[in-house]
């Protein structure tokens, strides 16, 4: 089954914080949380495929350090990342009321292209 991801050579690479209502990813927290930080891979028009990511370590997610994005955060606020392979897309109402907080820089924006599409990692 064809994915957003087959014909990339790299993703949007955009970092935002998401609401968590409109992420399936974590729904069923124990604890819920109002966002998430997700990263964009590809647009559509109006619509926004991005994937979600934790700050629990899983050897299966493919992991961003802090110093390995542009954040706009403060540095107190930055973790390691988790990015899950499982995509998402948002519709309009969601793109609208994401909050930009950094961005990949280019060598990790393809990295994470070639992991999703089951390449082996590089070293940015």
């Amino acid at each position: 089954m064809p994915t957003p991801f087959d014909d990339l050579d790299k993703a949007d690479g955009f970092c935002f914080l998401a609401r968590q209502s409109d992420l399936v990813f974590g729904e069923f927290r124990a604890t819920p949380i109002f966002h998430r930080p997700v990263v964009s891979v590809t647009h559509r028009g109006q619509w926004l495929t991005v994937l979600p990511s934790t700050t629990k370590p899983n050897p299966t997610f493919f992991h961003i350090a802090p110093s390995d994005c542009f954040d706009q955060r403060p540095a107190e606020s930055r973790s390691d990342s988790y990015i899950c392979p499982r995509y998402e897309t948002l519709p309009p109402q969601a793109v609208s009321v994401l909050r930009k907080i950094g961005v990949l820089p280019q060598a990790l924006r393809i990295s994470l292209v070639e992991w999703l599409q089951g390449k082996p990692r590089r070293t940015p």
